[in-house]
């Protein structure tokens, strides 16, 4: 009964959603016609180059309980590392791992400008020397330190451009009209059709599009760090890390490109 009426639950929201975004879909393509679709990228643009920054800044960090990191050998090394590579920080600490996020978020920064905090996952500091946790963070410093949050937000804006391009194009398209044989005063019918049958093979292509660059940025992080003399440091990291989150290790190169958005712990460790 438990299944049933999840289930239910489920189809029941699936469906009101569905059904509500479909009038508003139909209702804003009826008002603003194809011009709705510039909106939509400028409003997507705004959400990526704002609210991201803020909720990863601001409101994540609110969602953690941690303490600061006492002083020891571990945070000496961090700040050795930090003053190296010019990483401005205000304080280091620890995650209690007591919610999700601490599985989701192995070391990350959060702050803005020149105060930003470390902050180090409970579990990293479980099952990984001192050695190795100085290596994960020299990996996220790498991609502070190469931009790689401008290489994301780039890669998303042509994500979404050629998404409402695409859908600014074709959603009212006569060929589309011809091909289903439906009336052409129903544009928003022409633009589920396009949602539907035509939108998810561009929407394939563009995520191995996104997948390739948050893959190069990986390989680029680890080598920064193994520049950094954290090559085996970081191996044995990586390994304990993906034992402990029960990763498959082997994954087919062709698959690994279009589905995952980090190389396989055997792609890194090759890499490096």
């Amino acid at each position: 009964m438990v299944f049933i009426s999840i289930f239910l639950a489920q189809a029941f929201l699936k469906t009101a959603l569905y059904g509500i975004s479909t009038y508003y879909t139909v209702y804003f393509l009826e008002s603003f016609g194809s011009d709705v679709f510039i909106w939509l990228w400028i409003i997507w643009m705004v959400g990526a180059s704002v609210i991201t920054p803020v909720y990863v800044d601001l409101v994540l960090p609110s969602l953690e309980e941690y303490a600061q990191l006492q002083s020891g050998s571990l945070k000496d090394k961090i700040e050795r590392l930090a003053a190296e590579v010019g990483f401005p920080f205000s304080h280091i600490y620890i995650t209690r791992g007591n919610n999700q996020s601490d599985e989701d978020h192995i070391a990350y920064f959060a702050g803005l400008f020149s105060s930003k905090a470390i902050i180090i996952s409970a579990s990293l500091v479980l099952f990984l020397t001192e050695e190795e946790i100085v290596a994960v963070v020299a990996h996220e410093m790498g991609h502070w330190k190469l931009g790689h949050s401008w290489y994301y937000l780039v890669s998303r804006a042509i994500y979404s451009f050629c998404i409402c391009f695409f859908l600014r194009n074709y959603y009212d398209n006569g060929a589309v009209y011809e091909a289903f044989q439906i009336n052409p005063s129903n544009a928003g019918m022409s633009f589920l059709l396009v949602t539907s049958y035509l939108y998810p093979p561009l929407e394939r292509l563009l995520n191995i599009y996104l997948r390739s660059v948050t893959r190069r940025c990986e390989f680029q992080a680890d080598r920064f760090a193994k520049n950094h003399g954290f090559m085996n440091h970081l191996k044995s990291a990586l390994r304990k890390m993906y034992e402990q989150k029960k990763i498959f290790p082997v994954a087919d190169p062709w698959y690994s490109i279009c589905y995952y958005s980090h190389p396989s712990i055997l792609e890194r460790v090759q890499a490096l």
